[in-house]
């Protein structure tokens, strides 16, 4: 079985509308996840989801916290991940 999900890197700018157009939050956001997993899916593939993340986010969050862009990045990433597989951390 081949699994599959979808990462889009993009800018506060895209993130905040899809936040708005698809959450109905007008707000800028680090990383917005959409699970598949809460229907079948159909043929040899398993599509666990899609995520978005603001790049420009996660560096600011990284200045933030007082760690690296890419430490940041990749939590938010893993983050979302496990949430495509419906598990929670």
């Amino acid at each position: 079985m081949t699994i599959i999900f979808h990462c889009f890197i993009t800018t506060n700018d895209v993130i905040q509308t899809i936040n708005r157009d698809y959450r109905n939050k007008d707000a800028v956001t680090d990383v917005i996840s959409f699970a598949y997993n809460e229907t079948e899916n159909i043929g040899p593939m398993n599509i666990l989801g899609d995520i978005v993340i603001s790049l420009d986010r996660v560096k600011e969050q990284a200045k933030e916290y007082g760690h690296s862009d890419e430490r940041e990045f990749y939590y938010v990433f893993v983050m979302d991940c496990f949430i495509c597989l419906d598990m929670t951390i």
